[in-house]
């Protein structure tokens, strides 16, 4: 491994480590016929001597793999904060959420490779318990990491803005940027909210969310009409409490707000209102010309009416006034020179440049806002982030004209005059941009989801479809999804298969985009569900069966989404429709109902379908049975010859002959009988 230090006068070039062959180290300490510590003698000569500082001595009985030297080159670059560049190791495409409280403690899935969970025998460093992955988030450690090769979750760190994420799997790291961002500071309530102008000594409570902690120097400012003033100290209690000492500044009522790294809450309501009380009553002049004499004269008479004049009180007031009038200064004047700009080619963007006012009003341009009309419509405005002079206007539909286009100047005053006007149009529709954020949403055993957000750029027209490119097993496969459709389910998969470089593109009236970034996807498998035994049973003709219960049971889906089906051998004996379910959950009931007048046997099938569509049977026989439940008359002649009719259900006229057995005692006395009908 040696170190590269670039060329010593180089700016901006920074020392990184390199692993070298045995061939490329000659000229460097000599060619390696042997390992040498030291220098050699050569004719009492010093000789094949290395000329530079040796910080560190590896030596292995074997070859590296490239996976070694990964290990090798993390340890290195961490020990001694060099960079390198790992040709191995994990991978992070996408994760969810993408954002989170800067609490930390929420749970976070990243997608991704590399995760290993098997160790390699080489060591960079001893450790006294192995862990094979590890996870940090701007330099903090992630707790409760699980997962497998592709998929892994983890409890997030407390933390600010956008987060580095680091990963280590088997000692190789690598550092993914601009993933994963945490929620801005809210302020929910400040008290008192009410404050007396010009005492110094006022304290207010904040109260809110995402204060982070008290290394990340949380800061609190009112901003008002006059001006931005910082708290004079700000107090860290916690992630939900500051403190704020009131700006002496301050003149006009305002909002108070919190910021955290890069992020600073926004004007929500007022629950974050500051009111001034007491503020003089000169502040009230107008700033024009004739704000002195104004001033001067509503100073003096305040001082009157409190019966606090003295001598001083003129000088004074003259003071004052100076202060306000000379420094509150009028509004911004007019940009200059608004234009379009020639760019990248692209239907639904729009390129403006501009110059900065001549007259600023003595105050610093905060921001830009910008105003245009499109085909009619109703003014839109939207607003740059800082005072940069240049502008994208995107989200057009292409071959549109935008008129009307002007931009304001805004200061801690407000808005300032508006630019001339300018008006142009939108050019032919452009091949739209790469889908965005494609993140896999649901793996199972035979079903993958996936989605994805739109394009940053349609290319001004309208998405036909998306077309999905991906391999299954070794086949290069292609599906279409509706241009306003951003997702979509693989189904029917056989068992473990590893769907790999899904991209996808968006097609317009201009032709197809660039793809996303591909994604690899292994579904997890899944078992299919249980159904208990059923015994076989019997009734009589027309009676339900006694209710028989069966129990059902999936691991992945839910006992109420399992679907249960029934089938018979026998639709004239025991229709479909005489077959009933009831009961929830795990446990439930069958009950049979033949058909009216109908004997014999029937063999009933139950299967449970899981939503993998994986499915177990179980069946039973029933037996119907004749049944008769009257008969008269129920007295007749000693004689014999009294005619009896039997009534009940089953009776059958198909190659049945019937007859009716008297017995009392020893007697027993069979005599024929004939069908009349099923009861």
């Amino acid at each position: 491994m040696v170190q590269d230090h670039n060329l010593e006068n180089a700016d901006g070039t920074m020392p990184y480590v390199r692993p070298v062959s045995r061939g490329a180290l000659d000229g460097l300490i000599g060619k390696l016929d042997s390992v040498m510590i030291g220098s050699g003698l050569k004719a009492g000569n010093a000789s094949q001597f290395f000329d530079g500082d040796l910080g560190e001595v590896l030596l292995y009985d074997a070859a590296l793999t490239n996976q070694d030297l990964d290990r090798v080159g993390s340890y290195l670059s961490g020990k001694y904060n060099l960079q390198w560049q790992v040709s191995t190791g994990p991978s992070v495409t996408a994760l969810k959420p993408c954002n989170g409280p800067a609490s930390g403690g929420f749970r976070v899935t990243l997608y991704g490779g590399g995760f290993s969970t098997e160790s390699q025998r080489l060591r960079a460093q001893p450790r006294l318990k192995l862990t094979v992955l590890a996870l940090q988030v701007n330099g903090n450690n992630a707790t409760e990491i699980q997962g497998g090769t592709s998929v892994m979750t983890l409890t997030a760190p407390p933390g600010v803005g956008f987060a580095a994420i680091r990963v280590w799997s088997d000692e190789v790291q690598c550092l993914f940027d601009g993933l994963f961002q945490y929620d801005p500071p809210y302020v929910s309530q400040v008290m008192p909210s009410t404050i007396i102008f010009g005492d110094g000594s006022n304290e207010i409570t904040i109260v809110g969310k995402n204060f982070g902690r008290i290394t990340d120097g949380a800061t609190a400012k009112v901003s008002a009409s006059d001006g931005d003033s910082a708290c004079a100290i700000t107090t860290y209690f916690s992630d939900t409490s500051l403190l704020c000492t009131v700006p002496t500044k301050t003149l006009a009522s305002g909002y108070l707000h919190v910021t955290v790294g890069s992020q600073i809450s926004g004007k929500f309501g007022d629950q974050q209102r500051i009111v001034f009380k007491e503020v003089p009553d000169y502040y009230r002049c107008p700033l024009d010309d004739e704000c002195g004499d104004c001033c001067r004269s509503r100073c003096e008479l305040e001082a009157l009416r409190k019966q606090t004049a003295t001598g001083r009180t003129h000088q004074e007031c003259n003071r004052q006034c100076y202060l306000y009038c000379g420094n509150m200064l009028q509004k911004a004047g007019p940009p200059t020179a608004l234009q379009v700009v020639p760019a990248p080619s692209s239907g639904s963007k729009v390129h403006l440049t501009w110059h900065p006012p001549e007259e600023t009003g003595g105050a610093r341009i905060l921001r830009y806002s910008i105003s245009y009309t499109c085909e009619a419509d109703m003014a839109q405005i939207v607003v740059t982030d800082n005072a940069t002079t240049a502008f994208t206007i995107s989200g057009l539909l292409a071959n549109t004209v935008l008129a009307s286009i002007s931009v304001q100047a805004e200061t801690r005053f407000g808005l300032g005059q508006p630019s001339e006007m300018i008006a142009v149009r939108t050019g032919l529709p452009t091949l739209p941009s790469a889908p965005m954020n494609v993140v896999v949403s649901k793996i199972l055993r035979s079903i993958v989801e996936i989605g994805w957000a739109p394009p940053d750029d349609d290319g001004g027209a309208p998405a036909l479809r998306h077309i999905i490119r991906y391999a299954l097993n070794g086949q290069e496969k292609t599906v279409f999804v509706p241009g306003q459709s951003f997702s979509y389910t693989f189904t029917n998969l056989s068992r473990e298969p590893a769907i790999e470089g899904i991209t996808i593109v968006v097609e317009n009236s201009a032709g197809v985009g660039a793809p996303s970034n591909p994604v690899t996807v292994t579904t997890i498998p899944s078992t299919p569900p249980t159904v208990s035994s059923l015994h076989d049973t019997m009734t009589v003709a027309g009676e339900s069966s006694v209710p028989q219960s069966v129990q059902v049971f999936d691991s992945e889906t839910a006992a109420d989404e399992l679907v249960i089906l029934v089938k018979t051998s026998s639709e004239e004996l025991t229709p479909q429709h005489g077959i009933s379910i009831e009961g929830i959950g795990h446990l439930r009931f069958i009950v049979v109902t033949p058909a009216p007048g109908k004997t014999g046997e029937s063999t009933i099938f139950l299967t449970v379908v899981d939503e993998d569509g994986l499915q177990a049977t179980s069946s039973f026989v029933i037996v119907v049975t004749t049944a008769w439940q009257q008969l008269v008359p129920t007295r007749g002649s000693a004689s014999g010859g009294t005619t009896v009719t039997i009534t009940g259900a089953g009776f059958s006229s198909s190659g049945k002959d019937y007859a009716c057995r008297f017995s009392s005692g020893t007697l027993i006395v069979d005599a024929p009988a004939s069908f009349i009908t099923a009861s």
